[in-house]
């Protein structure tokens, strides 16, 4: 009776510690890298970027909610007034935990982008977050200015103080209980271009020129170089000519021209600038065909 009474305690408690380990499992907190990237100023007074939640480790992530606060370089609003929103059809999130227009804001005091939580929707209704490519996006945010951004770097960088901005918080459900798993160092800019705001473009030297036979059409007119962002035109004797061609990054070439002489100008959101120098062209024509 007592290695009855023996064996059933060591039952019990096996089965307890094994109660105890997976419940210690499930009540891990997942894994996750939160981060800014995608940024592109659309034009001279709106500038977007997206926000990623990606799930890292073995741990599955379920959403609950999440608040933020985002700074920006005061410069960057260059006197203006900046409202934020999500744009429409961006978010990644369950349709419930997709935040409203509401829930955005500027604080002025603080150069900070604020968006409140959503409130939790319930354990096995939140967000599933990825952890293959960038992960789950939170959203594309975007910001309108009612001037031109000025031209520096926005320098957006995440805040976890109310004091400074807003407290940023991600929170999950964990063992069936929404809770706050906010791991500052998950939380980063790097992935983000950071370009100046408002930059003219990079100039570049024009390309080509030459003389060529009457019979050969023309010869090839370029620029040595090229920015993605920039759309360039080439005018012939100060007139445009069309098409425009975008910038790819590299040397560009705005393809045979006639005689004439060439310049160049690129345009982005900043404004527009002439490019260096120019190509002159000319013809030699064919020799008068003999008369008999």
């Amino acid at each position: 009776m007592k290695l009855l009474k023996s064996l059933f305690r060591e039952s019990v408690v096996a089965a307890l510690l094994l109660m105890a380990m997976v419940t210690g499992l499930k009540a891990q907190n997942p894994g996750y890298l939160c981060e800014l990237r995608n940024d592109i100023q659309v034009n001279a007074r709106t500038f977007e970027f997206d926000i990623y939640l990606l799930r890292t480790g073995t741990i599955p992530f379920e959403y609950s909610s999440m608040q933020f606060g985002i700074n920006i370089n005061p410069g960057a609003r260059n006197g203006g007034v900046i409202s934020v929103s999500l744009v429409d059809l961006t978010s990644e999130l369950n349709a419930s935990q997709i935040p409203g227009p509401g829930r955005f804001s500027f604080d002025a005091a603080e150069n900070c982008i604020i968006m409140t939580g959503t409130p939790p929707p319930g354990a096995g209704s939140g967000t599933i977050i990825s952890n293959t490519g960038f992960g789950t996006r939170v959203g594309r945010i975007r910001l309108s200015n009612t001037v031109d951004f000025g031209a520096v770097r926005p320098d957006l960088t995440w805040s976890f103080d109310d004091a400074n901005g807003y407290a940023t918080k991600i929170n999950a459900y964990v063992g069936g209980t929404a809770g706050e798993i906010t791991v500052t160092s998950s939380h980063t800019t790097t992935s983000l271009v950071n370009a100046v705001l408002n930059q003219l473009p990079i100039v570049f030297n024009v390309t080509g020129g030459g003389n060529y036979c009457e019979a050969a059409g023309g010869l090839p007119v370029g620029l040595s170089g090229s920015e993605t962002g920039v759309s360039y035109t080439l005018y012939r004797g100060g007139l445009a000519q069309v098409p425009t061609v975008n910038g790819t990054g590299s040397p560009i070439s705005f393809g045979n021209q006639a005689a004439g002489t060439y310049t160049v100008s690129g345009t982005n959101v900043g404004g527009t600038t002439p490019m260096s120098g120019n190509a002159v062209i000319t013809m030699t024509s064919l020799p008068a065909a003999p008369v008999f």
